[in-house]
């Protein structure tokens, strides 16, 4: 009689089951070969960049701007 190992809870275990999700989805993916799987991840490449660029060029000053007039509130 063999025990399959407990998993694990809380934040490793999630990570260990997302990593393992995305492992054999990109397995499937690629043994497919479908194009449709190659242009999503073409497609959700250039999206996750330009998401990625426009928060570092926009929000980041933003957030830096409003952090300086938090201290100078605080300090008056």
């Amino acid at each position: 009689m063999t025990k399959e190992p407990k998993s694990s809870g809380g934040l490793k275990g999630l990570l260990q089951r997302t990593g393992k999700f995305f492992y054999t989805t990109g397995v499937y993916a690629r043994d497919k070969g479908s194009t449709a799987f190659k242009w999503g991840y073409q497609v959700g490449g250039q999206v996750a960049f330009a998401v990625a660029t426009t928060s570092m060029v926009m929000l980041m000053p933003l957030l830096f701007e409003i952090a300086r007039e938090g201290q100078v509130r605080v300090t008056t």
